[in-house]
């Protein structure tokens, strides 16, 4: 069988476009479980790294950002969650 160069450039784009969804998927799941948005935003981030080592690409590059905003929105997400059901929680006495 043989391989067409538009093939062949699509299997090599798989990692970027992987890592771009999954910063996507990070950034959607801050609502319903920030511990799973960070973790797809951490290896979106490092599929994206391997395709950029690879073959630089604008998905990859998109995909990197998008990894960085959800880790950093997961994060804040879960900082002020604790912030405000923390002192909620003492004064109720649980």
């Amino acid at each position: 069988m043989v391989e067409t160069k538009k093939e062949t450039k699509v299997a090599s784009e798989k990692l970027g476009i992987s890592g771009f969804t999954l910063g996507i998927v990070g950034i959607a799941l801050v609502i319903f479980n920030p511990i799973a948005g960070i973790l797809c935003s951490m290896v979106g981030i490092v599929f994206c790294i391997i395709q950029k080592r690879k073959n630089k690409t604008t998905q990859a590059k998109v995909g990197l950002i998008l990894g960085v905003i959800g880790i950093i929105v997961n994060l804040g997400y879960i900082i002020l969650a604790v912030y405000w059901i923390y002192p909620f929680l003492l004064q109720q006495g649980i």
